[in-house]
């Protein structure tokens, strides 16, 4: 689960929990435990792992992204590849002009070498306008400087988009400037300009370049010159290694062939099955056409794989949080704590079940296995209907 994700969830649900208890102390009532699923399984297994999960639109899209990992790492082998370019030509063929184009489908030295020989673009993706745009972009993201390229400033009436900003804070940092056309009387013009905006801004600093710094320090010397500027803000940074390079620059949008796969893959983890329980239900279907068929084939080994990646790199997905709360809840392990309590399910009495309709395998799993521990709680469901 992302630090953000967690802290805004855990925040939210304080104040929630707050303002409920408030309540209830003034009517001298006693609190029902109210909380999803997930929440009810987090709070009985309390995992190590991180975990995995897809936030809606502008969030956290974790699941997808650590699929595609695996996708690109299938991506390596000629046999796979084959049969990942076999499938995405017969369906998601703008999905592989994609990869193609962005040379996902090479080794990490052949990649990285690519994306740093493209005159105007970075390796971080942003297209820039000169060559010392791109030198600044690189250094910047091979060392981990978190920037906005062409971020909007607005001055006064005026939409100024300065070539690089750095935040410090939400309202204070550095920016900087390359004066690719110095030399220019206009642009000279402009330029002075912009350093008299950025003298009058006390939480924002200047710093700024042009070709002459090339020609006089060359490209090494450049660098440094840029290093030495950036420390002296007070901003620390170390250069990653190649190998957090080349993570990063794969990490490319998530595509349809993605999401499809995610989607199919989630269907299975709600039914807990195992890649050989996929495989035997694969052998008895009949596909509906040769892209199916071999849309099946392919994320039955994905599958596979991407279960291997939780247990080798530390992760879980909300489904199998479900699935080790199930079981240990049927093993007698009853108790749940959460920061706005704790409780035991041997000695709940009722429980409701809201939105049955979105009803899952999993949550049947769980509540069954609640019921084996309390045979005696009470079951109540309600669905809601469209018209509510």
């Amino acid at each position: 689960m992302g630090k953000e994700f967690k802290q805004d969830v855990e925040w939210t649900g304080e104040m929630e929990a707050e303002a409920v208890d408030a309540v209830a102390k003034t009517l001298q009532v006693a609190l029902p435990y109210v909380m999803t699923f997930h929440a009810l399984a987090y709070a009985i297994v309390h995992p190590e792992e991180s975990l995995l999960y897809n936030g809606a639109e502008g969030e956290s899209q974790g699941l997808s992204k650590a699929f595609q990992q695996v996708i690109d790492d299938f991506l390596q082998d000629a046999e796979f590849k084959g049969r990942i370019r076999e499938l995405m030509l017969a369906h998601f063929r703008e999905d592989w002009d994609r990869i193609v184009a962005g040379r996902y489908d090479q080794t990490k030295e052949e990649l990285l070498k690519y994306r740093r020989s493209l005159p105007r673009e970075s390796i971080g993706g942003d297209y820039v306008k000169s060559y010392g745009e791109k030198v600044i972009a690189d250094f910047l993201f091979e060392h981990d400087i978190a920037y906005k390229y062409e971020r909007n400033h607005w001055w006064g009436e005026v939409n100024y988009r300065p070539d690089f900003t750095i935040f410090k804070t939400p309202k204070s940092g550095v920016i900087i400037e390359y004066f690719g056309l110095a030399g220019d009387p206009d642009y000279d013009e402009m330029s002075s300009d912009k350093r008299r905006y950025w003298r009058s801004k006390p939480d924002w600093d200047l710093i700024e370049f042009s070709p002459a710094d090339f020609r006089i320090n060359g490209v090494e010397g450049f660098i440094d010159q840029l290093r030495g500027a950036l420390r002296e803000q007070g901003l620390v940074f170390n250069r990653l290694s190649e190998d957090e390079i080349w993570l990063r620059v794969r990490d490319r949008a998530i595509d349809r062939f993605t999401n499809a796969a995610v989607g199919f893959v989630g269907r299975c983890r709600k039914q807990s099955l195992s890649p050989q329980d996929l495989g035997s239900l694969i052998d008895a279907y009949k596909p509906l056409s040769p892209v199916e068929s071999m849309f099946l084939d392919l994320v039955h080994d994905l599958y596979a794989a991407y279960l291997d990646r939780l247990v080798s790199t530390g992760e879980e997905d909300f489904d199998g949080l479900l699935q080790r709360a199930a079981s240990a809840v049927s093993s007698g392990r009853t108790r749940f704590e959460r920061k706005t309590g704790s409780g035991d399910l041997r000695k709940i009495c009722y429980v409701f079940v809201d939105e049955f309709q979105d009803f899952s395998d999993l949550f049947y799993r769980l509540l069954q296995s609640i019921r084996k521990e309390n045979p005696g709680v009470q079951l109540f469901v309600l669905v809601m209907t469209g018209r509510q």
